[in-house]
């Protein structure tokens, strides 16, 4: 079996997104991307293949871990603002206006990044690893 790279698109993803998202982001990918290999689904997938689910695994956990909650956050804090708040405290921070445009715009490059690959963001959530090497083989088959 050609040797995989595990590590590049979750490092290229987490990094500089903060200790916390980052460390979340990583933890969910490597325990998951261990159980993906043990499935014989992925064994059975051609090595291309076999890359394509490790880097769109560590492309979901991203998404998972970092922009479904910055971008929830983002939107609860504008709709705080709408209601005539200044901000939200949360463990010590202020989360105001700024952030809510921040959070706005990193969940709007991630979904640029998303079309111009041309990946559905529906591939990124999934019910068991099983759904999700499934999902994952079939839109590859449709893009053929």
């Amino acid at each position: 079996m050609a040797s995989l790279d595990r590590e590049s698109v979750i490092f290229a993803l987490t990094d500089g997104v903060g200790v916390h998202f980052g460390a979340a982001s990583r933890k969910s990918f490597f325990e998951q991307l261990k159980r993906l290999e043990t499935h014989e689904i992925f064994h059975r997938r051609r090595p291309k293949e076999q890359q394509f689910l490790v880097d769109l695994l560590a492309m979901a956990a991203f998404f998972q871990t970092v922009i479904v909650p910055i971008r929830s956050s983002g939107r609860f804090v504008s709709v705080l603002e709408s209601a005539g708040a200044s901000h939200l405290r949360v463990a010590g921070e202020k989360l105001g206006p700024v952030y809510a445009r921040n959070a706005k715009s990193a969940s709007d490059e991630f979904r640029y990044m998303l079309s111009r690959t041309e990946i559905p963001e529906s591939l990124l959530t999934y019910a068991t690893l099983k759904n999700f090497i499934h999902s994952a083989h079939q839109f590859i088959i449709g893009r053929q």
